[in-house]
């Protein structure tokens, strides 16, 4: 479908230097996506109007965080432009977008968390639930001195939810961004696995991190959200399912090589938790069903 971009709401580089959940009341069927990376050479979006059969028929759709990559030079400019066409497509089909903070566009939103169903479900990227943003990055050894004495400070402050989300902001600055030209083809897919995996510390530390992520966003929740039931994130790219005491852990994923990503819907009291495939058109559709959760409380946010 064509799609005129000359009224997208897309964001400047700095425009937000707080963080919020003011997000209005949402009605209907919600849908989250995360991930998107827009821009960057290893997304697998090359046209946003892959992403329409995932938006339409939503009421909302929740883009879950790192939806364009503000931080990467490299990559801003493309990124800047496939947000716009993004934006374009939601309201051409009647979706509200919510876009929601990441660590690669943490400067660009209002809004770091919304709550959903009376509480029972909270969304947001998932990067505030690990002090390091990226404790798998080459250089996090370099910025953990940093990123302590930004944490000295918050723990001396009343630690709420919102200087929480600021503390994960300003830590999201003292990391550097990765920034690798990746290519499709299945040489460049090999390539980028054997450099993903260099140093060997680096591939140890992303599995570390995969295997205690449920029980962080558990202690995360317990601290700011006690009453949430479901936790929707994404960031480190490893989609799942997963229980971790009373709190049932969502990931997401990524449209990015090698990993898949995941798609959820929140309707009429009810939570489908699909993966996402490519059709024959390159359109990115849903696909098996991964979960189902009922009984769920009015889709409102909070």
């Amino acid at each position: 479908m064509p799609i005129s971009i000359e009224e997208s709401r897309v964001p400047f580089r700095g425009a937000c230097k707080s963080v919020s959940n003011a997000v209005a009341p949402m009605t209907g069927t919600v849908r989250v996506l995360s991930d998107l990376h827009l821009g960057h050479s290893g997304t697998m979006i090359e046209d946003v109007e892959q992403l329409a059969p995932l938006i339409e028929g939503a009421d909302t759709v929740i883009f879950n965080g790192d939806t364009f990559e503000e931080r990467c030079p490299a990559f801003y400019e493309k990124g800047h432009d496939m947000l716009g066409e993004l934006d374009a497509l939601c309201r051409s089909v009647g979706a509200e977008a919510v876009y929601l903070s990441g660590n690669h566009d943490p400067d660009s939103w209002e809004h770091s968390w919304v709550d959903l169903c009376q509480g029972d479900v909270f969304v947001s990227h998932g990067h505030a639930i690990l002090k390091y943003i990226s404790p798998w990055s080459r250089n996090a050894g370099k910025t953990a001195q940093t990123i302590d004495g930004l944490w000295q400070e918050f723990e001396d402050s009343e630690q709420t939810i919102e200087q929480r989300f600021e503390l994960t902001r300003k830590s999201c600055h003292a990391t550097t961004v990765y920034q690798p030209q990746l290519g499709r083809s299945l040489i460049s897919k090999a390539l980028t696995v054997a450099e993903e995996a260099w140093p060997p510390s680096r591939p140890l530390s992303v599995i570390r991190t995969w295997i205690n992520s449920p029980e962080d966003a558990r202690d995360f929740v317990a601290e700011y959200r006690p009453h949430a039931k479901f936790f929707i994130m994404g960031h480190t790219h490893f989609p799942g399912i997963w229980k971790s005491g009373g709190l049932n852990v969502i990931n997401t994923g990524a449209f990015f090589l090698l990993l898949n990503a995941r798609t959820v819907e929140i309707a009429d009291g009810r939570m489908t938790v699909h993966a996402i495939k490519r059709n024959r058109s390159g359109e990115f559709v849903r696909g098996v069903q991964k979960g189902v959760f009922s009984n769920l409380p009015l889709t409102t946010s909070e």
